[in-house]
């Protein structure tokens, strides 16, 4: 047992060491220490229960270590799964070693070998190479690229009122290894821009919460470039000092200290570009803004979007806000989705663009949370506005980043990581590439409507619903006015949270009907759009009346979302929604075929096999798509 507790203690401690200099004297120092504790521990409870009983019990000191070492690291499960494993083998060699025989005397060491190997073995199968890439991008034709607050006169701010040191051990390591704690933050980050000879638009971008020492805001530069080509400008901010690390991090609530110092460091590249001599004079339109924010980042450009409309700090330490950024869009990928604003209450996008990107392999945020903010994001002016979710098929957290690849959990837990039907790491990058310029072409550039490879989808097997502003919305089913089996739609984690939605429930042989309070008067070249989820292939017949005749009769399939495969073993290694249904809508267009404009009283669904829920009926006129 001690050697399999020591087995898994030496892998954890791995990962968190295997980056820093001198990491295998670092290892083997903190593998003596734990060593030394463990057997100095079973040995003096092994003695104690000698002077209790007559007898050496060193097994109830083996498990009382076990207790105590496993509980501290993460994955307690897969542990205890190597501490059995060693337990069952320490018991092995002394049985067998006392048999007369001596070819009994080599059962445990086969039992070793077989073990091993046989470990070895499962859990390289289906294992993918991963394609992370580390080296920052130094150079490309045509784009400027200006890391900016790496040198001695990097503005630092304080950001103690957003950040908290939860252990002790934690402050005295991040200033061993960072030399600054939370009261002298830096504002670094990388910008990308080409020479243009106008005013570009601005993406900004924040990481999420990975180990301290990565790099993770250069795992973006290849979106960076991709989207500098197409006349972006692009800023990657440096918030690696505010992750995690062997010893712990600033807490489960920094969301709103991410969004605070993405803002500052928005505020640092305005002020620069205010100064007529600055390279960076009239080159980016701080009036149109995007931000983009992956896993805890998420929420941290949520947090950052509340914080730019207010004129003091939430943390009530004084501080004044004069941000004002003219931010247009967020770009959400995997966030979190557990930001909450002072009031206690979820925070509400309104009259900003959403795109939301999520995978159905994400094995970090293994449930779709973005919907919440999705569901919720209100448009109450008179501009176009649009949002859209996407659920990749294939696409796992890390590989958006490619500074974090495919492992989305440490190891040991990474190597029970589902990877069957996962793509690469390039084609997930290609695929949230394509998804993010056509998002972004429509709402900062203002290039048409919504894309077409959101209404019809680039990415095989992806989910894709969307809403804009251009639609007439006749039924949300966020009131009791619509009738029908209304029903709340869930995430798949443990607590079956609200989606902050609901539809109609449309069962097999049953009809649901919406009769419109009035005549709706429809011109021709309209669509009837509507948002279906089903948890078993259906296929839903819909019919728009025009008083008794039928302007718009037909069929659609509505294809069940398949069961999550997050883990190969539930029992050692358990993901939260694993081997369940996320129930994600998909939006559908279809056409009424008319020349003339018909006057809509009725519009009827009915579930030809199975069930579906139904959800945002509308009408909107058919436009080009910007492909």
């Amino acid at each position: 047992m001690i050697a399999g507790m020591l087995l898994f203690a030496g892998l954890t401690a791995w990962w968190y060491v295997s980056f820093m200099d001198n990491a295998i004297v670092k290892w083997l120092a903190w593998m003596m220490i734990v060593a030394v504790c463990v057997v100095s521990f079973v040995v003096v409870t092994g003695y104690g229960m000698k002077r209790l009983t007559g007898m050496r019990i060193y097994i109830v000191g083996a498990l009382v270590a076990a207790w105590l070492l496993l509980g501290r690291f993460d994955f307690p499960r897969i542990g205890w799964t190597v501490t059995i494993i060693g337990g069952i083998l320490g018991v092995a060699f002394p049985l067998f070693w006392n048999v007369r025989s001596r070819g009994w005397r080599t059962v445990p060491v086969v039992l070793t070998v077989v073990v091993l190997s046989g470990g070895y073995v499962w859990l390289h199968e289906g294992m993918t190479e991963s394609d992370s890439q580390v080296e920052p991008i130094a150079a490309v034709d045509g784009i400027n690229i200006w890391e900016y607050g790496a040198g001695a006169d990097t503005l630092r701010v304080d950001g103690s009122a957003y950040f908290k040191v939860e252990r002790r051990i934690d402050r005295i390591v991040r200033d061993r290894i960072w030399g600054f704690d939370n009261t002298r933050l830096p504002l670094h980050g990388t910008l990308f821009y080409p020479d243009s000879g106008r005013r570009l638009p601005l993406m900004a971008i924040i990481h999420g919460s990975h180990y301290m020492l990565d790099r993770s805001d250069r795992g973006y530069d290849y979106l960076a470039v991709a989207l500098a080509r197409r006349g972006y400008a692009v800023v990657t901010v440096d918030e690696n000092f505010i992750n995690k690390s062997f010893t712990g991090g600033y807490g489960s609530q920094d969301y709103i200290g991410r969004g605070w110092l993405l803002l500052k460091n928005l505020e640092y590249l305005r002020a620069i570009a205010s100064d007529a001599d600055s390279p960076l004079s009239g080159v980016i339109d701080f009036d149109r803004v995007a931000l983009m924010g992956h896993s805890r980042g998420g929420d941290g450009i949520a947090a950052a979007t509340w914080l730019n409309g207010l004129e003091e700090s939430p943390a009530e330490n004084g501080e004044v806000y004069d941000f004002g950024f003219g931010i247009k869009s967020v770009i959400e990928i995997a966030p979190t989705g557990m930001l909450t604003i002072s009031d206690g209450s979820p925070y509400i996008y309104n009259n900003v663009d959403c795109l939301l990107l999520q995978g159905d392999k994400d094995g970090d945020v293994s449930f779709m949370y973005g919907l919440r903010r999705y569901n919720t994001a209100t448009f109450s002016d008179s501009v176009y506005h649009f949002k859209v979710a996407v659920n990749i098929a294939g696409a796992n957290h890390g590989q958006f980043n490619t500074a974090w690849g495919a492992d989305d959990r440490q190891p040991p837990a990474a190597w029970f990581l589902d990877r069957t039907g996962m793509l690469t790491g390039e084609e997930q990058r290609n695929v949230a590439t394509a998804y993010i310029t056509a998002f972004l072409d429509a709402s900062l550039k203002g290039e048409g409507e919504i894309s077409e490879v959101f209404i019809n989808p680039l990415h095989s097997g992806d989910i894709v619903q969307w809403a804009d502003t251009r639609t007439l919305c006749m039924a949300d089913f966020e009131s009791d006015v619509y009738g029908g089996d209304v029903v709340e739609l869930t995430l798949r984690d443990r607590s079956r949270m609200s989606q902050l939605n609901h539809g109609v429930k449309v069962d097999e042989g049953t009809e649901y009907r919406l009769t419109l309070d009035s005549v709706l008067a429809v011109a021709p070249c309209h669509d009837l759009v509507f948002s279906a989820y089903a948890d078993e292939d259906t296929h839903l017949s819909m019919v728009v009346y025009a008083g008794d005749t039928a302007a718009l009769s037909d069929t659609m399939a509505v294809t069940a979302t398949l069961p999550a495969r997050l883990s190969r073993s539930l029992l050692v290694f358990p993901i939260q929604g694993d081997r369940e249904q996320e129930m994600v809508m998909q939006t559908f267009r279809l056409p009424i075929p008319t020349a003339d404009s018909v006057h809509v009283t009725e519009i009827r669904f009915r579930a030809l096999d199975g069930s579906a829920i139904v959800d945002n009926i509308g009408l909107r006129r058919q436009f080009e798509v910007k492909k």
